[in-house]
């Protein structure tokens, strides 16, 4: 009876390890599994913040570029029609929008903020063009070279910046793809 009641005790213990063992592999692979899932969908986040951030700061320089466009067209014609882009265009809307999106990174931060400093110095050179009827001041040399100084210096600063971003655009795809890889090892064995 003893020996009945050890062959018992044995295959009960058999049975529970032979359905433990696969149950715990079971929810370790699922934990594993579950934190990959999560580092995909982080990497994949970061991924689509540095296209928001990229595309923003195209946006805004088209912005920008347009407004000085339309000022050197006013200027050379004196048709306010030309003004149209300038009058259009809101590149501080931009420049507000990419402040929030880097808030991650204060250099990113100070180069675009150092940008619409820029922009703003243009834009105050530029407004009294815009205000009235160009006058020959406003056509002169050094003037119009204080603009290009101006516009120049914000097509770097946003250059800048922008190829940051792309860098790190680059990175986070990399670091992407070695997640994905990673995940199909896990899964797939």
């Amino acid at each position: 009876m003893s020996s009945e009641i050890d062959q018992r005790s044995a295959l009960s213990q058999r049975l529970t390890v032979a359905i433990a063992t696969p149950l715990v592999l079971l929810f370790a692979l699922g934990l594993v599994l579950g934190q990959q899932i999560l580092r995909l969908s982080e990497d994949a986040r970061w991924v689509d913040h540095s296209d928001q951030v990229i595309a923003t700061t195209n946006a805004t320089l088209v912005q920008v570029v347009d407004q000085e466009t339309g000022v050197r067209g006013y200027l050379v014609t004196g048709d306010r029609l030309f003004l149209e882009p300038f009058l259009k265009a809101r590149p501080l809307d931009g420049f507000a929008r990419l402040h929030e999106l880097v808030a991650d990174s204060p250099l990113q931060q100070g180069r675009f903020d150092e940008a619409k400093r820029r922009y703003e110095q243009w834009l105050s050179m530029a407004s009294p063009v815009v205000d009235g009827r160009p006058s020959e001041a406003h056509r002169t040399p050094e003037v119009m070279a204080e603009r290009k100084r101006q516009m120049d210096g914000i097509r770097e600063k946003l250059g800048a910046a922008l190829e940051i971003e792309q860098q790190l655009r680059t990175e986070r795809v990399s670091a992407s793809a070695a997640s994905t890889a990673s995940t199909k090892v896990v899964f797939l064995g």
